[in-house]
């Protein structure tokens, strides 16, 4: 597994500012960082490389970076064709100087670890529930990897993943940022165009499964439903279902988009219902039991006597599942696909009771987590 040495400087980063004595055992050390360059002079850095054998100035440097993808690769070229060997506890120096040169003279050419920061700068404003601001560093990020994949002839977001070797996997980080586009979209619609642009570039460029492109296909619906394009959203829905007709995961967002989470405009129980009915009509259908709980959800909310009728027989099918295949459905790995991601969900809270929850609320059931990445994640409530 490749890890990159910026990943690598930020944990130990991140640990030294939670851990004195981890910091202090680090500066007893002389442990060299990322952050003691940042705070040094062009000058002084450049003195750093000087007095490791390295006679190039800002022209000759600055001139090398577009072959790189990375100020680690252009590090351990220069450590390879050094005219005399580095010492092995001053190589850090090397990836230090040409990190922070590279940052500061061609922000414009961005390589492996500006690529990093800005996607740790996304999830550090996540943190402060600013999806806005995130998506704005993001979409930035992911123009970025785009850019780099055409200048280094990389075809896939798996092979990219194999050179990047960031703090977070462009394999998980891009499915975080078509999540919070819809965040985001809430507020501005101009996000849900930006989620359509991804999700067709997603479709269209990177069909191999890495990530999981059908999710990409339901949230390209689900993104023209948001802007109150149906049709467009029906187009692609039906789309979809001819192409894998017994996904119950296309069928159960479809008829969110009419009635779980759909927009007040959209709102349309009859509709969904049909959906669903015809999903739960079709032979070898997946997620059964999941669209027969959509189906019980919308019949109680409208008050229909069918919904009794209904739960009994989700928990017969419960009950009948082997023990094994159950917990298969249940299981959650980072090479599985995620249920469809949504607004929101009705479950239980602690005491039993039913409480619709946003995604990015805590978790009912007490983790402190948000529900998105925890019980939404095991199919509570869709």
């Amino acid at each position: 597994m490749n890890i990159s040495f910026i990943t690598i400087d930020r944990i130990v980063e991140e640990k030294m500012a939670a851990d004195d004595d981890y910091r202090r055992q680090l500066e007893r050390n002389g442990k060299s960082l990322l952050s003691h360059g940042r705070a040094m002079s062009d000058a002084a850095l450049l003195a750093k490389l000087a007095g490791l054998g390295f006679n190039a100035g800002r022209t000759e440097l600055e001139g090398s970076f577009p072959r790189f993808i990375s100020a680690q690769a252009l590090s351990e070229t220069m450590i390879d064709e050094a005219p005399s060997p580095v010492p092995g506890a001053r190589t850090d120096w090397v990836w230090i100087a040409a990190t922070c040169l590279w940052e500061r003279w061609r922000p414009d050419l961005p390589n492996v670890e500006m690529l990093d920061d800005r996607m740790q700068a996304g999830y550090a404003a996540l943190e402060q529930r600013d999806s806005v601001k995130a998506c704005r560093l993001w979409l930035e990020a992911w123009r970025t990897v785009l850019d780099m994949m055409e200048r280094f002839g990389i075809d896939s977001l798996k092979d990219f993943d194999g050179r990047f070797g960031g703090t977070q996997s462009v394999f998980n980080w891009v499915q975080d940022l078509e999540m919070e586009l819809h965040n985001a979209g809430i507020g501005d619609p101009q996000f849900f165009r930006e989620r359509i642009a991804l999700c067709e570039t997603m479709i269209d460029r990177f069909p191999d499964g890495h990530p999981p492109i059908e999710n990409f296909k339901t949230a390209l619906a689900n993104s023209y439903f948001e802007l109150g394009d149906r049709d467009a959203g029906d187009r692609l829905f039906r789309r979809w279902r001819d192409d894998d007709p017994k996904r119950g995961q296309n069928w159960i967002a479809w008829s969110d988009c009419y009635w779980m989470f759909a927009a007040e405009a959209n709102r349309d129980a009859a509709k969904a219902e049909q959906i669903l009915k015809e999903g739960l009509a079709t032979p070898g259908v997946t997620d059964r039991v999941f669209m027969l709980e959509r189906l019980a959800e919308l019949y109680e909310e409208t008050g229909r006597e069918e919904a009794a009728v209904l739960r009994r027989e989700i928990e017969r099918a419960k009950a009948s599942k082997p023990a094994a295949t159950a917990q298969r459905e249940r299981a959650v790995d980072c090479d599985e696909e995620p249920l469809p991601r949504s607004r929101g969900s009705v479950v239980d809270d602690l005491l039993g009771r039913k409480i619709r929850v946003g995604r990015n609320d805590p978790c009912p059931c007490g983790s402190g987590k948000k529900f998105k990445k925890c019980c939404s994640r095991h199919g509570a409530g869709g």
